[in-house]
């Protein structure tokens, strides 16, 4: 009985984010979740934009084009870089950040 549960309870998180996929993640990229995945980690959740682009080992128009696809989701934005005034900082929005965390729970 606790095994049915235990499943019951996982397959209604399964649904409830299957429905937060259609609101929010419909055609984000598995590059786009380990954008959002390595800012939910680093400090503060943002990355100056060079820094994530090194990390990801990606192209700086890759990394363009999964930001933006984040940005009209409202899962990210850019902000100035404090140290330098040129360079963007990517970071999480407060959306991002639960989204991110009800990933966690239900994985």
């Amino acid at each position: 009985m606790e095994y049915h549960k235990k499943y019951k309870k996982r397959f209604s998180l399964l649904l409830g984010l299957n429905a937060l996929h259609k609101e929010y993640f419909d055609g984000l990229s598995l590059d786009s979740f380990q954008i959002m995945t390595t800012l939910y980690f680093s400090d503060e959740g943002r990355v100056p934009r060079k820094a994530l682009q090194d990390l990801l080992k990606i192209k700086g128009s890759q990394l363009t084009r999964h930001t933006q696809t984040l940005i009209k989701a409202g899962i990210v934005y850019y902000e100035a870089s404090p140290s330098d005034g040129r360079g963007k900082v990517l970071c999480l929005t407060t959306l991002g950040m639960n989204l991110r965390k009800l990933f966690l729970k239900i994985l």
